[in-house]
């Protein structure tokens, strides 16, 4: 990368800083939602530690509002109330959880998952209008695939959004989750 280049990219990232903010872990956020939080994804962080995924986020200008370790204990990164960038155009109305492992570091596991479920439980009464749940894959899809589960991904997204009142909403049918913006 040429100075030239570097200038750009650096006068780019003050630029965002300036117009976003910037959250106590590094992680660019905005505290401007237009519109209620009708939806949260699930994701993988891909590596094998929350550090290693907080490093990344912060590497990569991107977010998740919640981190759950393998032992299943949650990390809030992100107030909900704030979009973080987890999701390329999905932002704006949804919350990011991801859980540590994917990819060659494994799957979700169950304590992961029990934590899955309790957060949205908690989101559902801080958030009334949160009415969705996907995972990554499904608003990505061809390009993302997480998150990575043991068994059938559709049956296991299925199960824990009727536990907690939620409507799964698969590539499919995850437009429904955009309404008019």
């Amino acid at each position: 990368m040429g100075i030239r280049t570097k200038k750009i990219v650096v006068a780019t990232i003050i630029a965002l800083v300036a117009y976003f903010g910037i959250d106590k872990t590094g992680i660019l956020v905005s505290r401007d939602r237009e519109y209620p939080i009708n939806m949260v994804i699930i994701h993988d962080t891909v590596g094998n530690t929350v550090k290693g995924a907080e490093d990344t986020l912060v590497q990569r200008g991107l977010g998740y509002h919640f981190v759950i370790d393998k032992e299943g204990k949650v990390y809030n990164y992100v107030f909900p109330s704030d979009i973080t960038f987890h999701a390329l155009g999905w932002n704006e109305r949804t919350i990011g959880i991801a859980t540590v492992g994917g990819g060659p570091y494994g799957l979700v596991n169950d304590k992961q998952r029990l934590a899955i479920i309790n957060l949205l439980i908690q989101l559902k009464k801080a958030y009334p209008s949160i009415k969705y749940l996907c995972g990554h894959r499904d608003v990505s899809p061809g390009r993302k695939i997480d998150p990575e589960v043991l068994g059938d991904y559709k049956t296991w997204m299925n199960a824990i959004a009727k536990e907690v009142g939620l409507r799964y909403l698969d590539k499919d049918n995850v437009k429904i989750a955009k309404g008019n913006y």
